[in-house]
């Protein structure tokens, strides 16, 4: 789910890009606006599962994907959610909802 903190921004950013002359100005305004505020949403969803841990082991990850593999070395594409990262996630997403709206 951290994925897709990052990942819906990015697939409206894609699709307004993309269909931008296809749709109008107010779906395309309502995609940006809506997507951010999914991503706020799921952002809070994770604050109040991080919270839900002991203090001293509030972190979440979430492997992607394996990026280098050679030999017994092997370096993962990890996502990392911690409390400096939900406040961030929060403020970013959250003022970036409302700039979208405004």
């Amino acid at each position: 789910m951290l994925g897709f903190i990052l990942g819906l921004p990015l697939a409206g950013f894609l699709i307004n890009g993309l269909l931008g002359k296809r749709l109008s100005a107010r779906m395309s305004g309502m995609l940006a606006s809506g997507v951010v505020f999914c991503s706020f949403f799921l952002s809070i969803i994770k604050l109040f599962e991080l919270l839900k841990l002991p203090p001293l082991r509030r972190s979440l990850e979430q492997t992607l994907f394996n990026w280098i593999s050679i030999g017994d070395f092997s370096l993962p594409f990890i996502l990392r959610f911690d409390p400096l990262t939900a406040v961030m996630c929060l403020v970013v997403t959250g003022v970036g909802g409302i700039i979208h709206v405004y």
